[in-house]
């Protein structure tokens, strides 16, 4: 095999708690994640020596997540074969959806499998665990629960290809700066409603369960994004903030909702797309060609 291309599927949190700081800085989170149709694609190919490349010019530094898994799996496992890695972005930047950590688990599963190094699972979810919180969900997919800095993965039921919205801004938002605002929660919200009805795939249960501590912090800074949720809210659609932000979306109950939606869009700074969830099994992996 000469060369392996992999899609990189974006996701949303169903829901996030931050319980306390830890002693190393980080969140003790607990969230439930879901991979969406919304993704890169990388095509990794063998070649004399390393060659990233990316449709957006700006992103093609030694910071990029990919040029970092790369360089990891190199270093652990004494690669002395070169490669060229292609990402084709289409996940915004800065969104909230994970582009940059589903890119990197997507760069250490395909060289994994373009090299045939037969890596075991474990340590790949060591290797992705030291590049990001995220990364490691990526390995998998799907819909699971993610502990500690969120590394700490749990597959969950698969939920069905149930259609969603995504309600796009023309700003990124830092995770360190809305996490460096978060107090302690009085009470700590639970998981455990939403995972069973998870289990139960009923939309409306899931619905009325989707959480994230971080969406109070997101509103109060970026006022837009309230007053945003404050219209759908009036229009009886529900939405959260995904990860840190801005990104918001929620699940759509019918198919009327999408008129309203694109209605009030024409009003506001942002944009919507439609999209929806994508399982484990959706997603296939990877395609090769020799």
């Amino acid at each position: 095999m000469r060369e392996i291309e992999i899609l990189a599927p974006a996701k949303v949190n169903l829901f996030l708690e931050a319980k306390f700081k830890r002693d190393d800085g980080y969140w003790e989170v607990e969230t439930i994640l879901q991979t969406i149709d919304v993704c890169d694609r990388i095509i990794l190919k063998k070649a004399p020596h390393f060659q990233f490349e990316c449709n957006r010019k700006e992103l093609e530094t030694k910071d990029n997540l990919v040029v970092q898994a790369f360089k990891i799996m190199q270093e652990k496992f004494k690669m002395k074969e070169g490669i060229k890695i292609i990402l084709e972005k289409k996940i915004p930047v800065g969104a909230g959806l994970g582009g940059g950590s589903s890119d990197a688990a997507a760069t250490i599963k395909g060289i994994n499998l373009l090299y045939g190094m037969e890596i075991e699972k474990k340590v790949l979810e060591e290797i992705a665990s030291s590049l990001g919180s995220d990364v490691n969900f990526f390995l998998y997919g799907g819909t699971c629960l993610g502990k500690g800095r969120g590394e700490r993965i749990t597959p969950l039921s698969s939920l069905p290809s149930w259609e969603i919205f995504l309600i796009f801004f023309p700003f990124p938002v830092y995770t360190r700066q809305i996490y460096s605002k978060l107090k302690v929660p009085s009470v700590i919200h639970s998981s455990q409603p939403l995972i069973k009805a998870i289990e139960e795939k009923d939309r409306e249960k899931v619905k009325k369960n989707l959480f994230n501590r971080l969406t109070g912090i997101v509103e109060n800074i970026y006022p837009d994004i309230r007053r945003i949720r404050r219209n759908l809210e009036q229009r009886k659609i529900k939405s959260i903030v995904s990860g840190s932000g801005p990104t918001v979306y929620g699940i759509l109950n019918h198919p009327d909702e999408k008129e309203v939606l694109l209605h009030l869009m024409k009003e506001e700074k942002g944009q919507v797309i439609f999209s929806q969830f994508l399982s484990f099994s959706d997603k296939g992996g990877a395609n090769g060609s020799n």
